[in-house]
């Protein structure tokens, strides 16, 4: 119970102009600005005898597909940063790391080139293997599966028992409680459905209106559990209709009587920290009244939502606005503080060692804190005014 089974489908071929999306660039390294070596990494996972390993692959050729930057890699544990590596492979090149399973949830990401083809962001997870009283369910969802590309679609679930069978989510899920994710990435949204009532659905109906914050010239509907027709009207509002359904109620058939569609959507471009993106569905079984899902909640992050461990979410009050980001030197720190009260200002590394401890005297209102760290590398800042806290990353390079 709780431990994920992922689907992966892949379209073949696939023809070179479904890659024509310019990459974001990672944002916690400076990207290189070599042109593209026709490097292509993958990544996969698996537990052993306790023991967790990640395997990063260059599926470049020899020679052709040497890679002539380093690429990041990160490790989370239970959605936390604990590791910052880096590899650089000729083509063919196969790389292992190797952990001590401890029943948590272990994620590895790397990087491709920044001008490699498409939105590729390679990634694996291992989880509960070694100590089963470790594990947390749902941490895999938090993050981006490796499917922003359309010839590829990732969908990974929890094993449950009894749910709520009318439900709406969105993956990424993102991190803490107010689902951190990144400007610009893509959400795809799953709503299940099921007929509870006393007899046969013959038509179902689901409408769905999209957040503004969504590009709704970017919503492609998928895969669904039975045949449907789509179309968009009004004020942003898109409906599935599922006619000639014959869904049995649960009684009768338990298993046949449930259903499901999916759909994906951009964001609006470059939406500023702070926006909540909230959506819902109302699923209408014939002439019934609409069963209303949960509602789904995703708010901007444009530091990186993937170095907010889940055990931080009790900080995440506040977002700090730090620049210049990166920096070769010295920073600035810009915050809004309710009071006037004695602060501080903390800076870890990414192994959580205090580089900086310092106090100052808040202004109620905007703040300016000069920040300098002294050494290079990737930084957390925690600012706290009484009962207040906001938190912010900073890369020196």
């Amino acid at each position: 119970m709780g431990q994920t089974l992922c689907i992966k489908a892949n379209l073949y071929p696939a023809d070179s102009c479904v890659f024509d999306t310019i990459p974001n660039f990672p944002p916690d390294i400076s990207p290189c600005t070599l042109p593209w070596d026709h490097s292509s990494l993958s990544v996969d996972g698996y537990c052993n005898n306790d023991s967790v390993y990640f395997t990063i692959t260059n599926t470049g050729d020899f020679g052709g597909g040497d890679m002539v930057c380093y690429a990041p890699v990160r490790v989370y544990v239970d959605g936390v940063l604990t590791q910052l590596d880096s590899i650089m492979l000729t083509g063919g090149q196969t790389v292992t790391y190797n952990y001590a399973g401890t029943g948590q949830t272990w994620i590895l990401q790397a990087d491709q080139h920044p001008l490699h083809p498409g939105n590729s962001h390679p990634n694996a997870h291992v989880e509960l293997c070694g100590d089963s009283t470790n594990f947390t369910s749902g941490i895999v969802n938090n993050f981006p599966q490796d499917d922003a590309d359309p010839v590829v679609d990732i969908y990974c679930g929890p094993i449950t028992g009894s749910y709520d069978p009318n439900d709406k989510t969105g993956y990424p899920t993102g991190l803490t409680e107010q689902h951190f994710i990144q400007p610009n990435q893509q959400i795809q949204y799953v709503v299940r459905f099921q007929n509870t009532g006393t007899d046969t659905a013959f038509t179902v109906v689901v409408r769905d209106t999209l957040d503004s914050d969504l590009n709704i010239f970017t919503v492609t509907p998928g895969v669904a559990s039975h045949p449907y027709t789509f179309r968009m009207y009004g004020p942003r509002v898109l409906e599935w209709t599922f006619s000639n359904i014959l869904l049995p109620d649960s009684n009768v058939n338990e298993l046949e009587s449930h259903g499901f569609l999916t759909y994906h959507v951009e964001q609006s471009p470059n939406l500023p920290d702070g926006t909540q993106i909230l959506n819902e569905a109302d699923i209408y079984f014939d002439f019934n009244e609409p069963v209303i899902t949960n509602q789904t909640l995703h708010t901007i992050f444009k530091g990186s939502p993937l170095t907010v461990g889940i055990k931080e979410k009790a900080a995440l009050k506040k977002m700090l606005s730090i620049y210049p980001n990166p920096t070769a030197t010295s920073s600035v720190i810009e915050f809004t503080s309710p009071s006037t009260q004695k602060g501080t200002l903390t800076v870890r590394d990414i192994m959580g060692r205090t580089i900086v401890n310092q106090s100052f005297n808040a202004l109620k209102g905007n703040n300016r804190l000069p920040l300098t760290v002294g050494k290079s590398g990737i930084f957390f800042v925690s600012v706290g005014v009484g009962e207040w806290k906001g938190v912010g990353k900073v890369v020196v390079e």
